[in-house]
């Protein structure tokens, strides 16, 4: 195995760890609404994914803001490697609402929602 393959600096190697980035994130935010979705009501439900949408809407043009002038400051490398280890933050968060959500006992290990 060539140790040049791990390393981030050619635009191969961008587009490899961002496709695999962008599949993680778009896994997690997927996590995060069922988790959302099993905890509200049934009537609000339609109102908590409105509300999920919106905020991440919101988050993701902020921090798309954010980060563009981060890489003019800290260049596009930082930035990368910065935001991919970020993923371990909600990662984290998912664990922790799953483990009080079987300590309250509002999630099953059943497949079927009733």
């Amino acid at each position: 195995m060539k140790w040049d393959m791990l390393r981030l600096s050619t635009m191969k190697n961008y587009m490899v760890f961002g496709n695999l980035w962008g599949i993680v994130w778009g896994f997690q935010e997927v996590c995060f609404l069922t988790l959302a979705m099993r905890v509200v009501s049934h009537g609000a439900s339609a109102f908590g994914f409105a509300l999920l949408m919106a905020l991440g809407n919101l988050g993701t043009a902020t921090s798309e803001a954010v980060l563009t002038g981060l890489t003019k400051s800290l260049g596009f490398t930082q930035v990368f490697n910065g935001v991919a280890l970020f993923i371990f933050v909600p990662i984290l968060l998912l664990y922790l609402v799953q483990k009080r959500l079987h300590h309250l006992g509002k999630l099953s290990n059943s497949t079927t929602h009733t």
